[in-house]
C-alpha cells in the first residue's frame, strides 16, 4: 500500500523534507525522492529502510486541535521578512557578512553585476583587490533573491580549501568540496543512473579534477544557477591557422558556461590576456558566444559591458586615499667584483639565456635548467634554483 504522495511534507531521519518522486519497487518498498527544507538538497532514499514520518498539513493539525508554539510562528515570519529584505535594502547581504567591503567592490557588484540582465562577467582586477570577496558578495545577493540555489565553484586544486574556508568564515556559506574519494563514495551509494553532482547544491571542486572525460560527461547533464571559475586564464584555447586547439580545461569550461548548464557565470583572473588575441577571444566567448565574429572583431564598447578591470593604482579607500602605495620602477646599478661569485653567476645566466634558451626555442624543445652541467650551481649554493 502506498503510504505517501508527491508534495507530502515529511520528516526523513528527523529532517524536514518534501516528497518529489515516489516509485514502487515491489515487496512493500518504495524509492522516495525528497528535497530537504534546510538546504534545498535532493536525495533518493528507500522506504521502509529509511525512517520517514508524514507531517500533517496545517488544516489537518487544526482539526485535531494540534498547534505549534508561538515562537515558531515568529521565526517563520522573521524568515519571510529576511527573505524579501533586499527589496528595501540594496546592500542587505553585507549586514550578514564579516567583510568590510571597499568602494571598488561595491561598485563592481551593485552597480555593474547585479543590475545586469545576466550575471555573466569577467572580473580581471589586479591581484589583491578581492575577487573572491566580490564573488561571495554576488552569491550572497543572488541567494537573497532565491537565484543561487545551486552554485559550482571551480578553482585550482590548492585553492579549494581556501575558497571553502573564506566563504564559510566571511559569508556563512557552506560549500562541499568534491574530490575523487568523495565522488567515488557518492557513486557507490547512489541508485543506477544517478548523478552525484546533484547530491549537494553548493560545491567547490578543482579544474584539473573535473576536466577528466567521465566527469565532463556527468557535468554536461547538470544545471546550475551560477558557475564561478577562479584563475580563469587556465581555460586555454589556441588557434593555429585554420585549426583550433581547445585544451581539456577549456572543454569543461565550455560545457559549464553553456546556457544549458548555467544561467550565470563569473570568470576571475588577474591575467586575462597573454598577448595572443585568440585565447582572450575564446575566454570571452564562454561569457557571450556571440560577442564577435572572430578575435579581430572585438569592439571595446562590447567587451567593456562584460569585463571589470581595475588596477591597484585606480582603487581607493572610503576617504578617497589610495588603497595601495604608488609603485615606482627604476633601474639600480650594481658594481660586481669580477672575481666574486655574483659576477660569475651573472655571466652564466647571460650565456644561458643568449645561447641555450634561445636555441631551445628555435628547436621547439624545452630549455634545460642546468648551467655548465650544474657544477657552477653546486659550487656557489644555487642548486635549488636550477632544480
Amino acid at each position: 500500500m502506498n503510504p505517501f504522495q508527491p508534495d507530502d511534507k515529511v520528516l526523513v531521519n528527523s529532517k524536514h523534507a518534501e516528497i518529489k518522486t515516489l516509485k514502487d519497487i515491489g515487496e512493500g518498498h518504495f524509492e522516495v525522492g525528497v528535497v530537504y527544507t534546510e538546504d534545498n538538497r535532493f536525495d533518493t532514499v528507500i522506504y521502509p529502510f529509511t525512517e520517514i514520518q508524514k507531517i500533517d498539513s496545517p488544516i489537518e493539525s487544526a482539526k485535531k486541535l494540534q498547534f505549534e508554539p508561538s515562537w515558531k510562528y515568529d521565526l517563520a515570519t522573521d524568515a519571510l521578512r529576511f527573505k524579501h529584505a533586499y527589496l528595501y535594502d540594496p546592500l542587505f547581504s553585507l549586514s550578514t557578512t564579516r567583510i568590510d567591503a571597499l568602494p571598488h567592490q561595491i561598485e563592481a557588484v551593485y552597480d555593474k553585476i547585479l543590475p545586469a540582465h545576466e550575471q555573466r562577467f569577467l572580473i580581471a582586477d589586479d591581484p589583491g583587490l578581492g575577487k573572491t570577496i566580490m564573488a561571495g558578495m554576488v552569491i550572497k545577493e543572488l541567494r537573497a533573491r532565491d537565484r543561487a540555489n545551486r552554485v559550482l565553484i571551480v578553482t585550482p586544486a590548492p585553492l579549494t580549501r581556501q575558497w571553502a574556508r573564506e566563504l564559510r568564515e566571511l559569508f556563512e556559506l557552506e560549500f562541499m568540496r568534491y574530490d575523487a574519494p568523495l565522488l567515488y563514495s557518492l557513486r557507490s551509494n547512489m541508485a543506477s543512473g544517478g548523478n552525484p553532482w546533484y547530491k549537494y547544491n553548493w560545491i567547490i571542486t578543482s579544474l584539473d579534477f573535473i576536466k577528466k572525460e567521465e566527469i565532463r560527461i556527468e557535468l554536461s547533464k547538470t544545471k546550475w544557477d551560477m558557475v564561478i571559475f577562479d584563475e580563469a586564464h587556465k581555460l586555454k584555447a589556441y588557434k593555429y591557422g585554420d585549426k583550433i586547439d581547445r585544451k581539456d580545461r577549456y572543454k569543461i569550461g565550455a560545457i559549464l558556461a553553456d546556457y544549458e548548464c548555467s544561467d550565470n557565470l563569473l570568470l576571475l583572473t588577474a591575467t586575462p590576456h597573454d598577448g595572443n588575441a585568440y585565447p582572450f577571444y575564446a575566454l570571452l566567448q564562454l561569457i557571450d558566444p556571440y560577442i564577435a565574429q572572430d578575435e579581430y572583431s572585438l569592439l571595446p564598447e562590447r567587451t567593456e559591458q562584460i569585463i571589470i578591470r581595475r588596477l591597484k593604482e585606480d582603487v581607493t579607500k572610503w576617504d578617497g586615499t589610495p588603497l595601495f602605495k604608488p609603485r615606482h620602477v627604476k633601474s639600480i646599478s650594481i658594481d660586481y667584483d669580477e672575481e666574486g661569485p655574483e659576477f660569475k653567476f651573472y655571466e652564466n645566466i647571460t650565456n644561458y639565456v643568449t645561447h641555450h634558451y634561445n636555441k631551445s626555442k628555435g628547436d621547439e624543445k624545452k630549455a634545460s635548467c642546468r648551467i655548465c652541467n650544474g657544477n657552477f650551481a653546486k659550487t656557489y649554493g644555487f642548486q635549488s634554483f636550477f632544480n
